[in-house]
Parts: C-alpha cells; sequence; structure tokens
C-alpha cells in the first residue's frame, strides 16, 4: 500500500492518458486499483476516474464492462452516494450472470448486501449475503465464506441478536485467519470489540479494538484506522475518559482530512464540539 501511494502521481498520469488513448487498458488500471482507493479512503478521487471509465464501458469486452460496473458501485456506496451504488452494482450483477461468471456474481451479491445494510435494511441485507454466501461455498473460497459469514453477523447484531452474531463473527475469523487473510481478521476483531461494547462490556471493547487498530496499522489501511480510532473515542467517551477520547477524535481527524474526507471531517469536528459540551458539564 505505502509503494502504491508513493506511485500515485505516476498511476494518475497513465489513468489521464489512458483514458484518452487506451480505454480498455484504463479501464483495467481503474478496477485494479479498487481495492487500493478504498482501504486508503480515496473515495472521492477513485470514484472520478470510475465515473470517467464508465463513459468508456461500451468499448471493452463485457468482463471488463462488469468489473468496471461493480468497483464504481463500491466507490459510489463508500461515498455515501448509495443510489448510484446500488444501480450500478445491478448492472454489474446482471453482466457476471450472463457471463456466468460466479466469482464476479458473488461481488455483486455481496456488495449490494452491504449497501442494504448500511441502508438499515437487514432482511434484505440478510436475503443477498445469504446468496452470495451460496455462491461462495460453490466455489469453495474460506475468504468469501468468511466475508458472508461476517456480513450475516453484522446483521444479526443489528437485530439484537447478540450471541448469534457472535458466532458468525467468530466463525468468520478462525477462516481468515487459517487462510492468512489479515485485514478480515483485523475487521472482525473490530467488529468483536463492537459487540462486547452492545454487551455491556466497554474494557473489553477497548481491548479488541486496539487489537484491530495494531492491526490495520501494520496494513497501512488508513480507512480502517480512522475507523477504529473513531471507535475507540466512543468507548473512551462511555468510560468517562474525555482525554483520550479528545486524542482519539483529532488522530481520526488528520486522517480523514488527509484523505480528502470532507464529510468525515464535519462528523468529527461536530463530535469534538460536543465533548467539550460533555466534559464541561462533567
Amino acid at each position: 500500500m505505502n509503494r502504491m501511494a508513493a506511485e500515485q502521481d505516476n498511476v494518475r498520469a497513465a489513468l489521464e492518458w489512458g483514458m484518452s488513448h487506451a480505454p480498455e487498458a484504463a479501464l483495467r488500471l481503474t478496477t485494479a486499483l479498487g481495492w487500493f482507493w478504498v482501504t486508503q479512503a480515496r473515495w472521492v478521487e477513485g470514484l472520478r476516474f470510475a465515473e470517467r471509465a464508465l463513459e468508456h464501458i461500451s468499448e471493452v469486452p463485457p468482463s471488463l464492462r462488469a468489473k468496471t460496473l461493480g468497483w464504481a458501485g463500491v466507490l459510489a456506496y463508500h461515498f455515501g452516494d448509495f443510489q448510484r451504488g446500488k444501480l450500478w452494482l445491478r448492472e454489474s450483477l446482471e453482466w457476471h450472470q450472463r457471463e456466468d461468471n460466479p466469482p464476479g456474481v458473488y461481488f455483486g451479491l455481496y456488495h449490494s448486501g452491504i449497501i442494504a445494510d448500511l441502508q438499515h435494511d437487514p432482511y434484505v441485507a440478510h436475503r443477498l449475503f445469504t446468496q452470495a454466501l451460496e455462491v461462495a461455498r460453490q466455489q469453495d473460497n474460506p475468504s468469501m465464506i468468511a466475508d458472508c459469514l461476517a456480513a450475516l453477523g453484522r446483521v444479526l447484531r443489528d437485530l439484537d441478536y447478540y450471541d448469534h452474531a457472535r458466532l458468525y463473527y467468530e466463525d468468520s475469523l478462525a477462516l481468515y485467519r487459517q487462510v492468512g487473510n489479515q485485514h478480515g481478521e483485523a475487521t472482525q476483531v473490530l467488529f468483536l470489540g463492537q459487540l462486547s461494547m452492545l454487551q455491556g462490556n466497554p474494557g473489553e471493547a477497548r481491548r479488541l479494538t486496539e487489537q484491530a487498530l495494531t492491526l490495520f496499522r501494520a496494513l497501512g489501511d488508513l480507512g480502517s484506522i480512522g475507523g477504529a480510532v473513531g471507535y475507540l473515542a466512543e468507548i473512551a467517551i462511555t468510560m468517562g475518559d474525555f482525554a483520550s477520547a479528545r486524542a482519539f477524535l483529532a488522530e481520526s481527524l488528520a486522517l480523514a482530512r488527509k484523505t480528502g474526507n470532507q464529510r468525515g471531517v464535519d462528523i468529527l469536528q461536530n463530535r469534538l464540539a460536543e465533548i467539550e459540551t460533555l466534559s464541561a458539564d462533567e
């Protein structure tokens, strides 16, 4: 990730040139960068290039068209544009189904499920994640299976089935560790910390979230680092530790500014102001 970040000026130049002179090569590079843009919270830049890439999808093979639509959808929902995210992921899924491409079908179902979850529609999310899990099991892909188990755990958590959610999280965590997926492992540790918080154990929540943060730092995943630090701030507030909460929020705010996440900057600045009010009342 650090090497990729260091080469961003060259990558941008290649994309700019490719969009005008070699659209297929530019679209392949755009889809290859999708995960980088997501994990580095570079959603604005990624979405801008994805939108330009979509102008050329009629010029490329169907498989690349489907993949480009899929990553455009993922970047859109990370940016908060759920409407276009759903539209592009649905189109991507349809193309992958026509091409009989199970990994692509999985991608479309799974990420459409995430949008439903983010929009607080747990029953649609559960249906989509269950369908994605069926495809993952047919492909005998442990990482995809783990992703779906984790997602289903989140849905159950949101429906207040905490004990069932914990079982899904633990099964997912075991699979991630089995295949050496450190990002998946870190995410599940974070989710277990959130679940501990919901079950009234802030000390355990803080321990697990700090463990997840250490893993995210090792991976250089700026988006997840910011999320984990922000959650540590919320735990600290619950525990009455306002000094730590300020420090965590300040770090999260710095990351949001670094990655150009203006929506995050606004939220974090408001939260810092709220902490000043809370601490003054103590």
